[in-house]
């Protein structure tokens, strides 16, 4: 199973190796060995144009893609959120270019997934818009502002959603989207902050409980064609 990678959507310039891979923003602080964006970027180039073996492992398992399967990725992707500002920056979008399966890929490796909404603030009329209709479209409610701040959801989950479930839409119009959390272990045992994101996925799937259909996957009613996983895996 193979992939290839490339700087934009447009497919004009790919990414064949390390050097040569898109560097996140503020570089300095994040691209740097042990980081997660640097620490993506050495899985995904080691053994191109293959496809690292655990993610292959979980495309023929989970999701019945052949071997012969292509995939396209695109790092550092960003999707547009309601009104203005800066979208949801994936660390790298993945899609087979002939199967209906789009992939948000979160990468982590000693990071918290941030604040629940309930924590976080927000600061102009834009963000409070932003954060009550990519809740809304996801749980399929009117709910307005003051409701939806006091929900104790991770604001990077709900956008990580948002942001997936939006690219399967433009992409492939259906089929499978999946939120990816990969987490690099460097062979320790989980720590604190694993452990939160951890904890804090468990609450987001129960939060989501009743758009759980029987294949573990969920089901929103404005992404009737669409089936959304959230999708663990730790790399030792």
């Amino acid at each position: 199973m193979n992939i290839k990678i490339y700087t934009d959507k447009k497919k004009e310039q790919e990414i064949t190796n390390l050097d040569n891979w898109t560097r996140p923003k503020q570089k300095e602080k994040h691209w740097k060995d042990g980081r997660s964006a640097k620490e993506l970027a050495k899985y995904m180039t080691v053994n191109l144009p293959a496809i690292p073996s655990q993610l292959e492992e979980l495309l023929v398992g989970k999701f019945n893609c052949s071997l012969d399967t292509a995939f396209t990725g695109i790092p550092e992707c960003v999707t547009n959120l309601p009104g203005l500002g800066e979208g949801r920056n994936h660390d790298i979008l993945l899609w087979a270019d002939e199967q209906d399966i789009v992939i948000g890929l979160e990468a982590k490796v000693d990071e918290a997934l941030g604040d629940l909404i309930s924590h976080k603030k927000f600061e102009s009329q834009n963000s409070e818009n932003r954060l009550t209709k990519m809740y809304n479209s996801i749980y399929g409610t009117d709910l307005d502002f003051e409701c939806v701040k006091t929900k104790d959801l991770m604001y990077q989950l709900l956008s990580a959603t948002y942001g997936t479930l939006k690219e399967v839409k433009d992409i492939k119009g259906k089929g499978n989207g999946v939120l990816l959390i990969l987490t690099f272990m460097n062979g320790e045992v989980a720590n604190d902050k694993m452990l939160s994101t951890r904890q804090a996925i468990m609450d987001f799937r129960t939060q989501l409980k009743s758009f759980c259909q029987l294949d573990g996957s969920y089901r929103f009613s404005n992404y009737p064609d669409i089936n959304f996983w959230i999708v663990e895996i730790y790399v030792k």
